[in-house]
């Protein structure tokens, strides 16, 4: 076709979709305004952004502003900061310019001159410098019930709507070719890596999709950060019928017939969940994800499970006695003997003298043997005196279950597991059982989502598929503002403490004066304000507050303070560079915001670190065999507090992932000085760093009254209550 032709039919098409001629009706006019929502959507989200400052380092050489995404907020683009003039002059004056770091939601850092920071305050402007460089549109496909997704005239004619919008917005903008199929996202940001006219790299993709139900018409459009792969925003909306357009498009006016009526569509059980069945989304997913129980209990969610479907030794016993130093008596209910699958004492002492080949069973019941006496007599022999048995018992290591049994639970707990995939493992409500409190308002079934992707997590809760969604810190500040939540967040009862691990059989974390300088490098507080949203506090030693602790007499002690200068002066002895990899679980988020504020915080001493993420399988087994240099962890400690401590850093600790070995530590435990004692010989060794106590928030959806979410190291659903 010659160049004259197709400028013809380009003024004739221009003309047919925007001048005002008398054939073009209100549903006509009704696609133009949906094209200028959508590309107003897009311009909203892909100009310059405003924030406000929220914290400044103690350094004055890092500055934190909230209100940006990831893809927003591109490490290494140029903000610029504003502030009202000094002489209170109305107008905001420029401050200084600054270079992004890294951000991680809600926050973003920037790196700054110490000059400049001096002029910043808290709640100055910060504005980025228009990030547009380029739209990719296209393609838009045609989705119909039964169909195959296929371009059609309907699209091409979106299509040159949102080009011409695009074009009066001012936004450079090149078609992709169709090769991909919505929502294929790999392929519309293969689409969208086009060159535009200066060579350069298209950083936003435009796709969507024209759906087709009953006799309605919708557009579903999404805008991708190409760098990153990240939706900036994906939204529907609906159309007005364009049937009069095109005649192919006739097929599109269905009759009502066609439609399935509403009292004969299926109930959808996971929009409008049926009364006594509750859904949890957590944060992280159990190690199995296939419908088995993960063993031993890693992750939050394999917590729960166990706790959900057995229970522990100390639980089920009716009474306890002790007969001289070595031998502990349990006596179990009578009920034992009519259940099924001949649960009696026997079968429980086999299932736990199988522990003894559990190394953390071994550590905290060195030389143990169980036996029956009858079949509600429970006996167990000691090598040594023990006094605190039944809460040694009590420990995830000792819990009534065989997970290689036909039956894992052994049917003692209070729900079963009823089935699983790899997106849910339901559980089901047992009948009562006599040793576990009655709770007739606690749910018959619970779902537990699986999907390690928080954006879907979120999701799902607020389209009222889940009734408990363990809140992240990206959209913490979300929900917490929201009035539609207001009393809906629930924290635990206890909170996590995590810390920062040394190898200590590599250098330099072997040397004491290098792990003094980690320690006094990293700025505890600004990572709890700024990153965690005061959601715990920071830790200044292992052991928690002195409520509920014995023995031991805590006292409080004041955390470290960050002292870049002096930290420098430890470190400036050992060689460089210093490259160190930092481990850490990928399906937890607060592991990831505290990793990069480390990372970020060494950097001062010169100490260059690699974050690296890896599946909780891994991280365990990495952990394990020491291979690592430094890692971070989340610790639950637990009563009574010198075997805590000891299982954590004694010699011949089951979880002594430091590899710390040091005498006079292993004789105060052994011979059960009080903690304090121990920490504190601890607090000067250095072998980890506690950093903080964490809590976990979840938010509450409309069918769930009220959730005392349980202390220890895992939630718990016992104290979720739905509504009537």
């Amino acid at each position: 076709m010659n160049p004259g032709a197709m400028t013809w039919l380009l003024s004739i098409l221009y003309m047919a979709l925007f001048a005002p001629l008398p054939g073009r009706n209100a549903a006509h006019a009704g696609w133009d305004k949906t094209a200028e929502r959508v590309v107003q959507d897009v311009s909203d989200s892909v100009h310059a952004r405003e924030a406000r400052v929220t914290y400044i380092d103690d350094d004055g050489q890092r500055i934190y502003f909230a209100g940006l995404s990831p893809t927003e907020a591109e490490t290494g683009l140029a903000v610029i900061f504003y502030g009202k003039a000094q002489n209170g002059d109305a107008d905001w004056a420029e401050l200084g310019a600054g270079i992004i770091e890294a951000s991680q939601p809600p926050l973003t850092w920037a790196s700054v001159d110490s000059l400049i920071s001096r002029r910043i305050r808290k709640d100055d402007l910060v504005r980025l410098d228009p990030l547009l460089g380029g739209i990719s549109l296209g393609p838009i496909w045609l989705e119909s019930p039964g169909e195959t997704p296929r371009v059609h005239s309907v699209c091409a004619i979106f299509e040159t709507l949102l080009s011409h919008l695009l074009d009066r917005k001012g936004i450079k903008h090149v078609w992709a070719p169709s090769t991909g199929q919505w929502p294929d996202t790999s392929a519309v940001l293969k689409d969208a890596a086009v060159m535009d006219a200066r060579g350069a790299r298209m950083p936003f993709a435009l796709a969507g999709a024209i759906r087709r139900s009953g006799a309605d018409l919708s557009v579903r459009m999404a805008l991708y950060h190409v760098p990153t792969g990240v939706a900036r925003f994906e939204q529907e909306y609906p159309l007005d019928a364009i049937a009069g357009w095109d005649p192919d498009l006739e097929r599109l006016k269905w009759q009502s017939s066609a439609v399935t009526p509403a009292a004969e569509a299926p109930e959808d059980t996971h929009s409008v969940p049926p009364p006594g069945l509750l859904r949890l989304s957590l944060a992280t997913s159990p190690t199995g994800q296939d419908g088995r129980l993960g063993w031993p209990p890693r992750t939050p969610a394999d917590g729960l499970l166990a706790r959900a479907i057995s229970v522990t030794l100390p639980e089920i016993s009716v009474a306890y006695r002790l007969e001289g130093d070595h031998t502990h008596w349990f006596i179990l209910p009578a009920e034992l003997r009519d259940m099924p699958g001949a649960v009696n004492a026997n079968r429980i002492a086999a299932l736990l003298n199988d522990r003894r080949t559990d190394t953390t069973a071994k550590f905290l019941l060195p030389d143990f043997r169980f036996s029956a006496h009858s079949e509600t007599e429970l006996v167990l022999e000691c090598g040594a005196p023990f006094v605190e048995v039944p809460a040694i018992l009590s420990d995830p290591a000792f819990r009534l279950l065989d997970p290689a049994g036909a039956d894992p639970d052994m049917g003692l707990g209070r729900w079963r597991i009823h089935s699983g995939t790899l997106s849910e493992i339901i559980l089901a409500r047992r009948p009562p059982r006599p040793w576990l409190k009655a709770a007739e308002d606690r749910p018959e079934t619970i779902v537990l989502s699986i999907d390690t992707d928080p954006r879907v997590r979120q999701a799902r809760f607020e389209l009222g598929e889940t009734d408990l969604h363990e809140l992240t810190d990206a959209d913490f500040l979300k929900y917490t503002g929201a009035v539609a939540y207001l009393n809906r967040i629930v924290q635990s009862r206890l909170p996590a403490l995590h810390v920062l691990l040394f190898n200590l059989s590599a250098a330099p974390m072997s040397d004491a004066k290098f792990r003094q300088a980690v320690d006094l490098a990293l700025d505890r507080r600004a990572t709890l304000e700024v990153l965690l949203n005061n959601r715990g506090t920071v830790a200044p030693e292992f052991l928690p507050a002195p409520i509920g602790w014995t023995g031991g007499g805590a006292h409080s002690r004041a955390y470290v303070q960050k002292t870049t200068a002096a930290a420098r002066e430890r470190a400036k002895d050992f060689r460089r560079p210093i490259r160190l990899a930092l481990l850490t679980p990928e399906e937890d988020p607060v592991f990831s915001i505290i990793a990069e504020r480390i990372q970020a915080d060494l950097r001062a001493i010169s100490v260059a670190v690699q974050i690296q993420r890896v599946p909780w399988a891994e991280y365990d087994r990495r952990l394990a065999g020491r291979q690592f240099d430094l890692a971070l962890a989340a610790f639950f400690p637990t009563e009574p507090a010198g075997l805590w401590l000891s299982r954590r850093f004694a010699e011949d600790g089951p979880e002594n992932y430091c590899g710390y070995r040091n005498s006079t530590f292993d004789a105060l435990v052994s011979i059960r000085a009080a903690p304090q004692v121990a920490q504190d010989w601890l607090m000067q060794e250095r072998p980890a760093l506690p950093m903080f106590w964490v809590y976990r928030h979840a938010v509450l959806g409309k069918r769930v009254r009220s959730a005392d979410l349980k202390e220890g190291p895992f939630f718990s659903i016992d104290g979720i209550r739905l509504l009537p």
